[in-house]
């Protein structure tokens, strides 16, 4: 049996919401730890060196090369766990509230173009007052 896009749902709903913005965070984290370990590594080189006027990278690209060579390529998704609860936390909340908030705001605004109409539809209707001949 072939499904029939009547057969999904419409929209999602609660739940279905809160998960999808947690994987989202999730997919988010792993694709852009590696930017984040190699900005942390730049921020933080001079404050971990002996000397405070050397410095470990020369820049990213150096920065990348350096710590795959010395430390292997899982050594771009150091701290990836935490940041995965944190982050995917925190889509949660944010696009399960965006959700909210926005079919909240689509259902108000469709009733205020209905209230509209019918406001619309009573000034174009002819009176039903019969008027006497006096």
């Amino acid at each position: 049996p072939s499904a029939k896009e009547s057969d999904y749902p419409k929209s999602l709903e609660g739940w279905d919401n809160v998960v999808l913005g947690g994987l989202t965070g999730m997919i988010t984290s792993l694709f852009t730890e590696p930017m984040d370990v190699i900005r942390t590594r730049l921020m933080t080189q001079r404050s971990l060196q002996l000397h405070p006027n050397t410095v470990a990278y020369k820049g990213i690209v150096d920065c990348l090369v350096t710590i795959v060579k010395e430390e292997g390529v899982l050594a771009l998704w150091k701290g990836t766990l935490p940041r995965l609860f944190w982050v995917s936390l925190g889509s949660s909340i944010w696009y399960s509230s965006y959700e909210f908030f926005r079919k909240r705001l689509v259902i108000r605004k469709a009733k205020a173009l209905q209230l509209e109409q019918e406001q619309k539809q009573k000034h174009l209707r002819p009176s039903s007052k019969k008027t006497s001949m006096a």
